[in-house]
């Protein structure tokens, strides 16, 4: 059986520059700086947003000290245990001191609002609000104005290649692959398409919540970001939220199955499970009633890692980084280890100074290492020429978004008075480019992308106009 997992390296490739990870973060400030997040940090419709434009840069910017504090072992006595690996991990990754916020990967930053909380546990209680907020803006800036769901039109190229594998397995929230091939495919964190199972009526739990009488407030044109995906600085973190659902949903089975005495034992121990894993969500204690009551009601959503840890043949991995994601290595050597897999074939751009995660270096004369650039030349049109813009400058979407932010910092009082000298006028203009800090273009480089885009915008929009 040929079996294919896929990473972000897909997305990137068919995709763009606009899909890797620091672009995502600057696409998320850009779009925050024009509070077109203030939604995503409201209670309801009529509620004011907890932090709003500018103050969600602001925090953004101001946690570099703190992320240098982390990487200097400031960190490494005061976090609890259940964050020690994640420190240990967030440590080797970032080894050297950091200057702007865009060097950090998009996920990682839920482990530095894990930081934030530890020196200010006066603020605690706005702890869930801000970082569900905040995950609604990452998964926000991943979706990049809908075009990521549209990356299926370059991948046309490649259907030949996704159609040689009989189950694909998806690190992706997208459903590109879906569109372009008829082969299974098994999202291992969750996807777009899929409701939040709290929201969804469908779902024990999700009529549960209904039944409590609670709601969420999905503002328009964001419900993408209100979806069943897994986000979280630590991979191991995902797989264990995956299980635990997993194991709701073994009980919510054998309820439906059950009779008397089995049922009451059964309702106790998925209580126990929920106090362990949703200490906060008592909605959920009415769920075992409503297993019985409504046996038509689907359980948790299926991240299928069932499935993963036990597939046969071989697998093929191309667009996944080895060093990220240690989970999905460790079921993979499930599945090597109980004889079902039998190969593994992995995809990277420099195959002889590959190295192998740690976990997979004992099953070395399986794993089978080959160049990814021999399946983008056969498979992805116009390879080279892509290759070569994605090295050039900003990429497309993220160029618009900043520049969008800029127009609208511009659009400011303090901007609109002539200032009264040269200095003056200097100092306007770096404090104007200064508002979003990015690594790749500092002050003068920014205000120089600025005005050529603003040219370039100019010049599109002239020559759309009809002559007269």
């Amino acid at each position: 059986m040929k079996n294919l997992l896929v990473g972000n390296g897909i997305n990137i490739e068919f995709g763009g520059k606009d899909f890797l990870s620091k672009w995502i973060f600057i696409r998320m400030i850009a779009k925050a700086k024009q509070n077109l997040y203030n939604d995503l940090f409201k209670a309801d419709e009529t509620s004011e947003a907890a932090i709003e434009g500018d103050g969600i840069v602001n925090i953004f910017n101001n946690f570099v000290p703190l992320i240098n504090n982390a990487i200097n072992g400031k960190y490494d006595e005061k976090v609890p245990k259940n964050l020690k690996s994640a420190l240990t991990e967030f440590k080797k990754t970032y080894n050297e001191p950091i200057s702007k916020p865009d060097q950090i990967g998009i996920e990682d930053w839920l482990l530095v609002f894990e930081f934030f909380y530890i020196d200010n546990p006066d603020v605690i209680s706005q702890k869930r609000a801000t970082l569900q907020g905040v995950e609604r803006m990452i998964l926000d800036a991943i979706y990049c104005d809908g075009r990521l769901q549209e990356t299926y039109k370059t991948m046309m190229t490649a259907k030949k290649f996704f159609k040689q594998f009989e189950q694909i397995f998806t690190l992706n929230y997208d459903n590109n692959i879906e569109k372009i091939t008829e082969v299974p495919v098994y999202h291992l964190h969750g996807d777009y398409s899929v409701l939040p199972d709290s929201e969804n009526p469908h779902t024990i739990p999700g009529f549960a919540r209904r039944q409590d009488g609670a709601s969420i407030y999905i503002p328009l044109n964001f419900e993408h970001c209100f979806c069943n995906a897994l986000l979280s600085y630590s991979g191991n973190k995902k797989y264990t939220f995956a299980k635990d659902f997993q194991n709701a949903n073994n009980y919510y089975n054998k309820l439906k199955g059950g009779t008397g005495t089995q049922q009451e034992n059964l309702k106790r121990g998925i209580v126990d499970l929920y106090k362990t894993i949703f200490p906060d969500e008592h909605y959920l204690q009415l769920t075992p009633n409503i297993a019985i009551e409504h046996p038509e009601l689907q359980g948790w959503s299926d991240y299928h890692f069932s499935e993963f840890e036990n597939i046969e043949g071989a697998l093929f991995i191309i667009g996944v980084n080895p060093q990220n994601d240690s989970h999905i290595f460790d079921c993979i050597c499930k599945s090597l280890e109980n004889g079902n897999l039998e190969k593994v074939v992995y995809y990277c751009t420099n195959p002889k100074n590959m190295k192998l995660p740690d976990m997979l270096e004992k099953f070395n004369n399986l794993v089978e290492i080959k160049n990814v650039n021999d399946v983008w030349v056969k498979y992805c049109r116009n390879w080279h020429n892509t290759a070569l813009k994605q090295s050039q400058g900003v990429p497309p979407v993220t160029a618009k978004c900043i520049y969008e932010a800029m127009e609208y910092e511009l659009s400011k009082e303090e901007y609109r008075n002539s200032p009264p000298s040269e200095q003056a006028l200097l100092r306007q203009m770096r404090s104007f480019a200064r508002t979003l800090q990015i690594n790749e273009l500092p002050p003068e480089e920014l205000l120089m992308f600025y005005f050529n885009y603003k040219n370039r915008f100019k010049t599109n929009k002239d020559s759309k106009k009809k002559p007269k």
